[in-house]
């Protein structure tokens, strides 16, 4: 059975977790509008604040200040455009919360749109129809093209996919891609593999081109991203979001930092509130040493989708390379606090415990950061009571994974360092270059190599990342 309802400017689709105001999705993490739903379903009756922690957490552990954060995001995502947050959820203190809106399923909508007379389920507010380029029409149709129109923000590419007859099957595998993909939480799930199934079934589905380019420019190599970009560019035009997956390419893979600003900035200027854009852009402002500028990118990219775990993570990662310490785990904290199983904020606290000396607690952060059996748990663990990190550093060293052939010579580069090998460290920085390897430019304000910044050697590796850049590190 459909659970899809209408109150005010919105529609709330509680079978795929999506919240759509004219046409467009509000950013809101899933796990907020799993608390919407709840409310909304709820009636009139109070949600406490326990029954909220045991439906959407259940056996994991985290703080009540999780339910406040997801409050303040929907008030925030629902009190736009000057309504008085309270309109929808009101707090009832040393109780919990309620929906106080009027509410309608998707079944009264379409038959007041039709002329009947039903009235919604609660007495308080309006139903107002939803009038689009002057017609008013029935919700149902509504709800249908905002599915379609799920994430979109130009207006150009929203009439490319409500254009398109799109199966619900696409839209659910899309939506579901999506999720797992904003998590990067993927444990057996490959966002990418969703987003071509979504594909298979819609060929021009425009929202699934564009989210499968995003996939593929963490590949090894560009083509697949670029050849999706493209096929996205042809159904729908230019846009923000493929100026910005376009410019990561540039980036990562190129090290074309001045193409990258440019098409950043022009995604910016087409679209001034993508957060995508203004994230990754902050990314190039903190690999090329503008580490105020990339703040200031970051922190408003985080403004617009105050949800996104990985532009909070990235935040943290960006104070752990400007130095400030306890800036960057007081960000990976609430990340972590928010969702325990995001692997890379866990990875960028390890390192950030590291660099304050707290060996212990970078070595816990590590063994959180991904699925290892009890066996391996336990040998690493009789490794670190041992030797500490540094033991772990030279079994990972010495089982062979860095040498002239390494898959990742940027992470045993890191190691080299952290254990005082300078030359090995370099030897290991250049494979990196040589391959253009993802994190290579990383190199450049990562704090674990800065005892070799004075060498020749990286000065030259430097260069490398650089040439053909105009944006000279001041």
């Amino acid at each position: 059975m459909q659970r899809i309802y209408e109150f005010g400017e919105f529609t709330l689709d509680a079978s795929r977790l999506m919240l759509i105001r004219g046409g467009d999705e509000v950013q809101v993490s899933p796990k907020a509008i799993e608390l919407l739903v709840l409310l909304v379903e709820s009636g009139d009756r109070v949600v406490t604040r326990t029954e909220i922690m045991d439906r959407l957490w259940q056996d994991t552990f985290v703080e009540e200040g999780n339910i406040n954060f997801h409050i303040s995001n929907l008030r925030r995502a629902l009190g736009q455009n000057g309504k008085p947050e309270s309109q929808y959820i009101r707090t009832v203190p040393r109780k919990g919360y309620k929906f106080i809106a009027a509410v309608m399923t998707a079944a009264e909508a379409s038959e007041r749109a039709d002329g009947h007379k039903n009235q919604p389920r609660r007495s308080s507010g309006r139903w107002r129809p939803f009038a689009i380029g002057g017609a008013v029409i029935a919700a149902t149709a509504i709800i249908l093209a905002s599915v379609f129109a799920l994430g979109l923000r130009q207006e150009s590419r929203n009439a490319a996919n409500l254009s398109s007859d799109v199966p619900r099957e696409a839209v659910a595998l899309y939506t579901k891609g999506k999720r797992v993909w904003e998590s990067r939480v993927f444990n057996d799930q490959d966002p990418a593999e969703l987003f071509r199934q979504a594909i298979s079934i819609a060929p021009n589905y425009l929202d699934s081109h564009v989210a499968l380019a995003d996939t593929y420019a963490f590949d090894a190599t560009p083509e697949r991203a670029e050849q999706t970009i493209a096929r996205a560019r042809s159904l729908g035009g230019e846009s923000a979001d493929l100026l910005a997956t376009q410019a990561f390419v540039k980036m990562f893979h190129y090290w074309d930092w001045q193409g990258a600003e440019a098409d950043f900035a022009n995604a910016i200027s087409l679209e001034t509130d993508n957060a995508k854009a203004r994230h990754w852009y902050g990314v190039l402002l903190s690999l090329t040493d503008r580490l105020d500028e990339a703040r200031d990118q970051m922190r408003r990219a985080r403004e617009l989708a105050p949800d996104s775990l990985i532009i909070s993570a990235d935040l943290g990662q960006l104070e752990y390379f400007a130095g400030d310490l306890s800036a960057a785990t007081a960000e990976l904290q609430n990340v972590l606090r928010l969702e325990p199983r995001f692997a890379i904020a866990r990875r960028y606290l390890a390192e950030v415990h590291e660099a304050r000396g707290n060996e212990a607690e970078a070595f816990e952060e590590r063994l959180k950061s991904g699925v290892r059996r009890s066996a391996d748990i336990a040998e690493s663990r009789k490794v670190f009571e041992q030797g500490g990190l540094r033991l772990l550093w030279e079994r990972s060293i010495n089982s062979g994974k860095c040498n002239a052939d390494s898959a990742n010579p940027y992470d045993c580069a890191r190691m080299f360092a952290k254990l005082g090998d300078r030359e090995r460290a370099l030897e290991q920085i250049e494979i990196a270059v040589r391959k253009r390897q993802f994190h290579a430019p990383f190199a450049l304000v990562d704090p674990v190599f800065g005892p070799l910044k004075e060498s020749d050697r990286f000065r030259a590796v430097s260069q490398a990342v650089e040439q053909g850049s105009s944006l000279a590190r001041k």
